[in-house]
C-alpha cells in the first residue's frame, strides 16, 4: 500500500516542512532519515535499482526532499552537489556527453511519487521547491543520467532540451 498511497509518518515524527516539503539531510536523526529510506526503497523497487539511491550516513553530501501530506510522506526527491555536469544537446564526435563544467550544482539523483499522486503535479512543485532551497531556478539543476521516460518529460519542462544540464 505504501506505494500507492505514501509512507505513513511514525508517531512523533513530525519534520520541519515548508510549503509541505522537509529537507532530510542523510545525517538527519534516525527516525527521519528512515523516512527518506523507506521512500527510496519504493523507488529503488519501482524502477528495479539494484542499489538504494539514499542511505543514512555521516558522511554524505545526499539530501532528501519529501512532500508531506496530512500523516503521509507522498513524494521524494534525492539531491546531492555535482561538480561535474554537462548539457545534454552537446556531444562530442564519438556522441559522448562533454562533461566539462567544475561550477558545483544541485544534482537531481533520482525523483519518486507514488502512484496516487502520480499525474497531480506533485513532482513539479517537488522540483520547484528543490530549485528554490538549492537558491538556483529548476532549469539550472543537473539530472542524473539515465533519465526515464517520465523523467525526461519532467526535467524538459523547465527548460528545452538541449539547455538540459545532465550529471553523473
Amino acid at each position: 500500500m505504501e506505494w500507492w498511497d505514501g509512507v505513513v509518518l511514525s508517531p512523533g515524527l513530525d519534520p520541519y516542512t515548508l510549503d509541505g516539503v522537509a529537507c532530510i539531510y542523510a545525517n538527519a536523526p534516525v527516525r527521519e532519515a528512515r523516512l527518506a529510506e523507506r521512500l527510496a526503497l519504493l523507488m529503488q523497487r519501482e524502477m528495479h535499482y539494484d542499489f538504494s539511491l539514499f542511505h543514512a550516513d555521516r558522511h554524505s553530501d545526499l539530501r532528501a526532499y519529501v512532500v508531506i501530506h496530512q500523516y503521509s510522506a507522498v513524494a521524494l526527491a534525492i539531491v546531492r552537489i555535482t561538480e561535474h555536469f554537462g548539457i545534454y544537446g552537446m556531444t562530442n564526435e564519438k556522441g559522448y556527453i562533454h562533461f566539462d563544467s567544475l561550477t558545483p550544482t544541485p544534482s537531481i539523483v533520482g525523483i519518486f511519487v507514488c502512484a496516487g499522486w502520480r499525474r497531480q503535479g506533485v513532482a513539479q512543485l517537488l522540483v520547484r521547491h528543490v530549485a528554490k532551497s538549492e537558491g538556483c531556478r529548476p532549469n539550472e539543476l543537473a539530472w542524473s543520467l539515465p533519465l526515464s521516460e517520465a523523467g525526461m518529460v519532467l526535467a524538459t519542462s523547465f527548460g528545452p532540451k538541449d539547455l538540459l544540464r545532465v550529471s553523473r
